[in-house]
């Protein structure tokens, strides 16, 4: 591992051989990016050539993701992703797609999502905003009136009850 301190006029390889002896040579627009995107390198990629979720017009700004077991044993991944204009869209990872479960506007005004934490055990999700914390429940199970609506919904957390009067939560907890 290299002891050298990157400083201000730190810049890559690539930038030298094209002609920029320092940051203080680059265009506007380049050091515009590089602050407004501080942890951006290299891209990440999406495993199958194409990203799992597709928003028009939405700006993803963060990222939770649980992994819950189903009633039939299988393992998903629950995506919540946070958008710049205070939304919050809660995906299900199928594998060859991605089903948008719920779509939830968290911050009136509307906020950038700037953090999202899940609380394992609780069960909830924590949305912030510069301005703002939500705390929302993983899972509304309840706004599912029919059998029909709770498994067409594809919610990992929600099943229709044994005695066949509501969606209630897999997990037994109330929700």
């Amino acid at each position: 591992m290299s002891d050298r301190t990157v400083g201000p006029q730190c810049i890559t390889d690539w930038h030298r051989q094209n002609g920029f002896p320092s940051s203080l040579a680059l265009p506007d627009n380049t050091l515009n990016f590089a602050k407004k995107h501080p942890l951006m390198d290299e891209p990440v990629l999406p495993q199958r050539g194409r990203p799992l979720l597709l928003k028009k017009d939405s700006n993803f700004t963060q990222l939770a993701v649980d992994r819950v077991a189903g009633l039939d044993g299988a393992v998903y991944e629950v995506l919540f992703v946070g958008t710049g204009d205070g939304w919050v869209h809660k995906a299900l990872n199928l594998g060859s797609h991605v089903h948008l479960v719920e779509e939830l506007q968290v911050f009136e005004p509307a906020q950038p999502v700037e953090s999202l934490v899940l609380a394992g055990r609780k069960k909830l999700l924590f949305a912030g905003s510069r301005l703002q914390v939500a705390q929302l429940p993983v899972a509304d199970c309840g706004r599912y009136q029919s059998c029909a609506d709770c498994v067409l919904a594809r919610d990992p957390y929600c099943a229709w009850s044994r005695n066949g009067s509501r969606c209630v939560r897999s997990d037994g907890l109330n929700g």
